[in-house]
This record gives C-alpha cells, structure tokens and sequence, in this order.
C-alpha cells in the first residue's frame, strides 16, 4: 500500500513554493492549501468494514473490495477502520523497505486522500488462504493518482492479513511488493 505514499513524497517534494503543510481537494475536485489536515468527505456506507460473526475466504475477499473502493472514493474515515489496532505495513520496493505502524500508515493514507484529486485503485485477488481465524489474500494491485495536476500509477503485489476485530472484517498487515 505504500507505493503510492512514496509517489506522495516525490510529487509534494516538487512544491517547495507552496507554505501550506496540506494539499486539500474537496468532493469537486477543488484544490486549498492548509496548515491544518484535510477535512474528511463524508463516509459512504457501502465503504465500511463487514460486520460479521466471522471471517471466512468471502468476507475476506469483500473486505479487500471495500478497502479499494473507499480510496478510489477517497473516503479517509472509511479506510482507516479496516486497519486493526495492531496494524502494521511493509513495503519494498527497488529504494529499499519501509515498515509502518497503523497512525502513521493512517496518517499518510489520510493526506494522499486528502491532496489527491483523482485516485483508483484496482485489486485482482487469488483465492484467500485459511491460516487459523485468519485469511492471508495475496493481490495483484494497479493504483492511479492525480495530485497537483501530476499523474501518477503503480503496480504492486499486495498480500493482506484479514482478521475479525471488534465485530468488524479488518487488516492486521499489508506486505507490499512495489515492480
């Protein structure tokens, strides 16, 4: 999941002349600059974690949906519930290996949302992979972003740790393989 972090920092790393610590773009595609964070888009229902008994390879699989589809929507609030109080990301790619804890994965998640005007993402899962109560998914991932008028797109591996916590379908861990 952070290939597109890394994208964030190198695009952003180009705006020197701009003072405002926070690229916001609104619901209509309408940019600000800020010193405080984004405000949130209003959580769309059809983005939110599963409420299940149990996780099994379907709900699994829908959680991943879900997940993808709350970024392409840019719904940071939404996005940041699939994350497990445990939460933890790792992400290599040829600069090397990143590992974040679930604030700071929330963090940048939330301002990559936030400055975005534009972002896709795409997620073509094999089947998930019974390993006690949880399910490990490993995905094929294409993302696309617009942020400061500069596009960008990447491709990854992504392997999911889908657990049940607090009722809810969520992500224990991301391993990301950036190509």
């Amino acid at each position: 999941m952070t290939r597109w972090m890394l994208i964030f920092v190198l695009v952003l790393g180009g705006a020197t002349a701009v003072q405002a610590q926070h690229v916001c773009t609104d619901a209509q595609g309408q940019r600000s600059y800020q010193d405080r964070p984004c405000e949130a888009m209003p959580t769309k229902a059809h983005n939110a974690p599963l409420s299940v008994d149990r996780v099994d390879a379907k709900t699994a699989l829908a959680a991943i949906q879900r997940f993808h589809a709350a970024m392409t929507d840019r719904d940071t609030t939404a996005a940041v519930r699939f994350l497990s109080r445990g939460f933890r990301s790792t992400s290599e790619s040829p600069k090397g290996k990143q590992t974040y804890d679930r604030r700071t994965f929330a963090r940048m998640l939330t301002q990559v949302l936030g400055a975005a005007s534009q972002f896709r993402t795409q997620a073509q899962c094999a089947a998930p992979v019974a390993d006690g109560a949880q399910y490990r998914v490993s995905c094929s991932v294409t993302e696309y972003l617009e942020i400061l008028s500069r596009k960008q797109g990447a491709n990854s591996t992504e392997v999911y740790t889908v657990i049940l916590e607090d009722g809810e379908v969520r992500f224990s861990e991301i391993v990301s393989t950036v190509r």
